[in-house]
């Protein structure tokens, strides 16, 4: 079964909401919180935005789940920094969504977050990758970090 990447952004996110709700000892506030909590999301929405329009402008999938349907290698815009800018976009969003809800609870959600990409979605798309662009796809690789 597979499990698309934005249900454990998700649950990352609902995870904080309850922890923060129901474990007060782990939450925190200072003065400009919300500000940066709302720079994080708006950043990770833009970030996402822009790459999913990338995507559709070189007419292949976003879904994760249908590598089959890989048409052409992204490697332009946002891109040339991220080998996975929606993951990286993902990430903000819950970093900006831990500092909203004030909650150390982040500081386990963010690096978990990173962990199961890591391993459930970015290999198995780095294998298909490989595998369908071969030499273009490990040049890209080799100039561009995984996430940043």
């Amino acid at each position: 079964m597979h499990i698309p990447p934005p249900v454990y952004m998700f649950l990352a996110i609902i995870g904080m909401h309850y922890g923060a709700r129901f474990l007060p000892v782990l939450t925190f506030q200072f003065s400009e919180q919300y500000l940066l909590a709302y720079a994080f999301i708006l950043c990770g929405i833009f970030l996402l935005l822009m790459t999913v329009l990338r995507f559709i402008r070189h007419r292949t999938t976003i879904q994760p789940n249908k590598l089959d349907q890989m048409s052409s290698l992204v490697t332009d815009g946002v891109n040339r920094f991220s080998r996975n800018p929606m993951y990286l976009a993902m990430l903000l969003m819950i970093i900006g969504s831990g500092l909203y809800f004030g909650t150390f609870l982040v500081i386990i959600a963010a690096p978990a977050f990173v962990m199961i990409i890591n391993k459930v979605q970015i290999e198995p798309e780095e294998e298909a990758l490989e595998t369908i662009f071969g030499q273009e796809y490990l040049d890209y690789k080799a100039r561009v970090r995984r996430w940043m």
